[in-house]
């Protein structure tokens, strides 16, 4: 359907950016578009761990490993 069509899209691209930001070691920034594809699809296993890997690198041990865990 399109509407799942849509929500993949919009998913990949929150994703796409996070491992952007991640790789110019913008771990805030990176936090934040893997917690907006959480926000999209709560099932992202994905986004949960990218969001835990930039928290981890921000020093954020106990929320990463939430992250990791979910």
């Amino acid at each position: 359907p399109a509407d799942c069509d849509d929500l993949a899209r919009r998913v990949g691209s929150h994703l796409r950016a996070c491992y952007r930001h991640g790789e110019a070691g913008d771990y805030e920034r990176a936090e934040a578009e893997a917690t907006a594809a959480i926000r999209l699809d709560p099932a992202s296993s994905d986004a949960y761990y990218l969001r835990g890997h930039a928290r981890y690198c921000r020093g954020d041990y106990e929320r990463a490993v939430e992250d990791y865990t979910e």
